[in-house]
């Protein structure tokens, strides 16, 4: 199972919590929701400010999430005054023509 954890504290004074973890394709049971849910195999982003705001995504691939991670950090390195242009799915499929367009058989 991957399950990445970090915590990064930038020069600007913003700090930000990140977790990236694989989801099996299965039933997972959602005690929030008190039931059961089939589950598509792939990776939630999870982020948090450290304040009380926290964000959840899926990306299907981990190239994708890691791509959104980025994007993330540079967001945070310029003191959030840039956000997402793109939604979670959108850029999911942005990132999977960027790297298709970058890699060669």
């Amino acid at each position: 199972m991957f399950n990445l954890i970090n915590r990064f504290d930038f020069e600007n004074g913003a700090s930000m919590s990140v977790r990236i973890r694989y989801q099996r394709n299965d039933l997972q049971y959602f005690p929030e929701l008190e039931e059961w849910v089939q589950c598509e195999a792939g990776y939630l982003l999870w982020w948090s400010d450290g304040v009380a705001n926290e964000w959840e995504e899926f990306h299907p691939e981990l190239s994708a999430c890691l791509a959104r991670l980025a994007v993330l950090v540079k967001c945070a390195e310029d003191n959030f005054e840039s956000t997402f242009v793109h939604s979670d799915k959108e850029f999911g499929e942005i990132a999977t023509n960027f790297f298709t367009g970058c890699l060669s058989e």
